[in-house]
């Protein structure tokens, strides 16, 4: 989530926050399986969401972290290599997202389409990687992204999720079906003017689910209304 912030900014690689990502994602790469594991063994330390139980059970809901949290992290190394990580490990990793599409295409899921989205959207990728991503995942995007607005208020792949602006990859895929999830989204802002998520914590730690409900509202309320303004519906 910081690299993603980060590289909205345009974060120079020299500045001290990306100078930490950079550290970590060295620290905790895994060469023998080649990914991040999307969480560490001292999650179950503190206060989390029930999916991110670290064990067998996230290993197996995340697919040994092939996809997510890899191929996003695919993009920043494209952004900004970090140093002491040679270019062939970015190479050779790029190309494994590629493939892995091939063999896997059944297994990918919303999240790993978001990932992709992501690694898709980074400005440094080649053009030919993008352009085999795109087709690749097409057909997928018109499969996992839901287009029915009865279903927009359960926690699905809503269209604004995967196209944040006019000139996303996919906002051709998704025509019309876009302009209503704005209105929907419009009409789902909640009385205190924010959005708020979808899920819960479902009773586990809830002493902090409240303060984790109102740190998420913050982040969905900041990407609902900077995709708002990308489609010019902000009053």
């Amino acid at each position: 989530m910081g690299l993603q912030v980060l590289r909205e900014f345009d974060a120079p690689v020299d500045h001290p926050l990306v100078r930490g990502a950079l550290r970590y994602l060295l620290q905790t790469y895994d060469p023998t399986a080649e990914v991040w594991p999307i969480t560490p063994p001292n999650t179950d330390d503190a206060p989390h969401a029930p999916w991110w139980t670290y064990g067998e059970k996230v290993t197996g809901i995340w697919n040994g972290s092939l996809v997510n949290p890899r191929v996003e992290i695919i993009g920043y190394l494209h952004d900004v290599a970090p140093p002491g990580l040679p270019a062939w490990v970015r190479e050779r990793l790029t190309a494994a997202a590629v493939a892995y599409l091939d063999e896997h295409l059944d297994k990918i899921q919303m999240f790993d389409l978001l990932c992709y989205n992501r690694l898709i959207n980074t400005r440094a990728l080649p053009e030919d990687t993008r352009a085999a991503l795109i087709a690749k995942l097409t057909p997928l995007v018109d499969h996992l992204v839901v287009k029915d607005p009865a279903e927009w208020e359960k926690y699905t792949l809503m269209p604004l999720e995967l196209v944040d602006a006019p000139d996303s990859p996919f906002a051709g895929v998704l025509g019309d079906v876009i302009a209503q999830n704005l209105d929907f989204e419009i009409a789902r802002q909640a009385a205190d003017g924010a959005w708020h998520p979808k899920w819960s914590w479902y009773g586990l730690y809830p002493d902090t689910w409240p303060v984790a409900e109102r740190e998420w509202a913050s982040v969905i309320t900041l990407r609902t209304l900077k995709t708002l303004r990308n489609f010019g519906r902000l009053e």
